[in-house]
């Protein structure tokens, strides 16, 4: 609204207050009339006091000190709330115009981000293709998959998402003051707008806490500033927020103190950061009562030159400071949407897939990531991969497509209701030696064979022993003492191989009153796959007879009957292998043997079976004429008419469970370009000092 329809409207408000303070209510040809007369003595144009001046001979009259007094009350209204309008409107402008701004920038630093990986694209060692994520957006986010993070696309990055009612934002009673570090000889102050007293403060409109100070310097020179807050008391933090002016980019550092005198840097912010406008830090829960933002300037904002040749200037200026005491969950995942592989400008075959992440991870916290190629029916085989920045990896750091592919696990067995002769292929006994059939179930039916598929050479492997261990044992007065691999080292007569199940307890029993005709040695052996990261099981194992206990190979333990040693199993990501040794002293006795691994395997392990490496394809050849009796790490097909595929082994026992592991080859993926999709496993440790592990961005590159 201008001026002249504020003066027409307190004109219009005069005239009513008059008549009704007399008991009228005009009508409206006496309403116009006295507003004709008053707009005839007062012009909208002009202001209501007129400048006369008062003669040295006049005598003024209280009354029109008192009218003039009015009218230079109203003019001053007036004004004010014209001022009041312009700036809520330019402040409207301005909001619409930072919003607008913003989108701008965002859509600027998406194009600078796709034109940065598409120079990245032809630098390194024939990793043509690529995807990335910079969280600039939520585009590449599959929401309905991931859990528990945020995608902080202010900041552009990826963490666990703040517990909901246990986050404080901290308004302390402050002191800040800036200070330039190195005075310069000759230099110019100026105070543009606000203080930073402010900064910490709660205030209804935010441009209220806006504060810059420009320096002027007769010389281009790097400056370097700070902002020390001193806080009424100490505080318990964990995050800091800030949000910058600044022309050019400059570089942030914050420590802190407690007694203004000994200075510490904030865990996993050690470095100075490049800082365009908004900066944030996460770290464990510090407590805090000082803390120095120092601002350094590699060179001049601006040249204007000036008639005292302070020509270079330097803005320091900031919008707002949030200190926080944030609490995070225990766990969160990310999952991308699939991503697209660029492959350049001619076709050639993905073979490789490797990943880059800008990634900070405090201690007690973890980022795992895995990869997968997308598959209609949704069903995804996840695979770990580790950032090729990290210096200890523990997955692989690449991986080959073709291990990628979109297999399919078989179940096969030996019917637990048919003599194992029963399964027997009578036609393919050679040397005495019998070839057995394995069953799979088609609906409701089973079968000795698997539907005919074109097998992908080589892609073939049956893991035998599903859930049991494999024992193999042979007669021996020798079963004092404690047993040792050597006893081993050698094919001993009657040696026997046998099966016995795991049951899903919370010991782990391996024997339970296990009696035999006489005495024996017992090799027991289980391999497990563990698809979690690098883990350490502690446990106390039980066992009426002395054992000796191997992990991966390494000898944990060897003791007589009664044990209450811990032992720690070191379990790593993957394929591992538990051999048990047994000197069976007890096994012609009335309660056997009984051993025990003392803790549930099934609590960390995905798959077991008998053992950790699965059965080699052999041609059905060998399988019949140069396979040994005892020899169980082969196996064999043959195709039967009818799209058949029988599954064939030299050993057998009911109930004993099979996967048979293969790839078709109308599934082979590396022939076109494959969408992948990013899993990222956030974790921390239990506990408020913890901070969430963050990821800035990523990249997938292959060849």
């Amino acid at each position: 609204m201008s001026i002249q329809n504020k003066r027409l409207n307190m004109i219009v408000d005069n005239i009513l207050k008059e008549e009704l303070q007399k008991g009228n209510l005009p009508s409206s040809k006496e309403f116009v009339w006295r507003l004709n007369n008053a707009l005839y003595n007062r012009k909208l144009n002009m202001p209501f006091y007129k400048f006369k001046p008062y003669k040295n001979t006049e005598i003024v009259e209280s009354a029109r000190l008192n009218e003039q007094n009015d009218e230079i009350h109203q003019d001053l209204s007036i004004l004010y709330n014209n001022i009041v309008d312009v700036n809520n409107s330019l402040a409207k402008y301005e909001n619409s115009f930072e919003v607008e701004k913003e989108k701008i920038e965002n859509e600027i630093e998406v194009q600078e981000n796709y034109l940065k990986e598409m120079i990245f694209k032809h630098n390194d060692g024939g990793y043509l293709g690529y995807s990335y994520e910079t969280f600039d957006d939520l585009d590449k986010t599959d929401l309905s998959n991931s859990q528990d993070v945020f995608v902080d696309t202010k900041n552009k990055e990826l963490k666990i998402v703040e517990e909901k009612n246990t986050s404080t934002k901290i308004i302390p009673k402050t002191d800040i003051q800036f200070r330039i570090v190195e005075q310069p000889k000759k230099k110019e102050e100026e105070t543009i707008t606000g203080t930073p007293q402010r900064l910490l403060e709660e205030v209804e409109d935010e441009e209220d806490k806006v504060w810059q100070k420009q320096i002027s310097l007769d010389n281009n020179q790097a400056l370097t500033g700070y902002l020390e807050v001193q806080m009424d008391k100490e505080y318990p933090i964990n995050k800091i927020d800030m949000d910058m002016i600044n022309i050019k980019n400059t570089f942030v550092k914050v420590t802190f103190s407690k007694d203004g005198q000994t200075w510490f840097d904030i865990p996993y912010h050690e470095d100075k950061k490049e800082v365009d406008k908004t900066f944030s830090l996460s770290f464990p829960t510090l407590n805090m009562r000082m803390i120095r933002i120092v601002i350094e300037k590699k060179e001049a904002d601006e040249l204007i030159p000036s008639k005292e040749n302070l020509d270079y200037k330097y803005l320091f200026g900031m919008k707002n400071i949030a200190l926080y005491n944030k609490n995070y969950p225990t766990y969160g995942r990310f999952q991308s949407e699939p991503h697209e592989v660029i492959n350049g400008p001619t076709n050639y075959i993905v073979d490789t897939v490797r990943l880059s992440a800008d990634e900070l991870v405090p201690t007690n916290t973890s980022i795992d990531y895995e990869i997968a190629l997308k598959r209609e029916d949704n069903v995804l085989d996840w695979h770990f991969i580790d950032p090729m920045e990290r210096i200890n990896p523990k997955y692989p750091t690449s991986i080959n497509f073709s291990n990628i592919k979109k297999d399919e696990t078989i179940p096969l067995y030996f019917p637990s209701d048919l003599s194992v002769v029963q399964s027997e292929a009578e036609d393919l006994r050679r040397n005495g030696i019998p070839i057995y059939r394995l069953t799979s179930d088609h609906g409701d039916k089973s079968n000795m064979y698997i539907e005919y598929k074109k097998i992908v050479d080589g892609s073939m492997k049956l893991f035998a022993g599903r859930d049991n261990w494999e024992v193999t044992s042979y007669p021996s007065e020798d079963v004092e003492g404690t047993p040792t691999i050597e006893d081993w080292k050698k094919v001993k007569d009657r040696t026997e191989i046998n099966y016995e199940e795991m049951p899903r307890t919370k010991s782990g029993d391996l024997f339970v009153n296990h009696v035999d005709p006489q005495s024996r040695k017992y090799l027991c052996r289980l391999g497990f796959f563990v698809s979690s990261a690098d883990t350490i099981v502690k446990t106390i194992p039980i066992s009426t007879d002395p054992i000796a206990i191997y992990l991966n190979g390494d000898l944990l333990f060897e003791g007589e009957t009664s044990i209450n040693d811990e032992i720690n199993l070191s379990v790593r990501h993957g394929w591992n292998e538990i051999v048990v040794l047994i000197n069976g002293k007890n096994a012609t006795s009335v309660n056997g043997i009984s051993t025990s691994l003392g803790f549930n395997l099934y609590s960390i392990a995905d798959r077991v079976y008998s053992s950790s490496k699965p059965l080699t394809y052999i041609p059905l050849f060998d399988l019949q004429y140069n396979t040994k009796a005892n020899d169980r790490t082969v196996f064999s097909s043959r195709e039967e008419e009818g799209k058949k595929i029988q599954i064939l082994t030299n050993f057998g026992k009911p109930g004993l469970k099979f996967d048979l592991v293969c790839d078709y080859a109308e599934e082979m993926l590396t022939d076109e370009e494959p969408e992948v999709l990013l899993r990222a496993t956030f974790r921390r440790d239990n506990g408020d000092s913890i901070p969430s592990p963050v990821l800035n961005k990523y990249r997938l590159e292959y060849k």
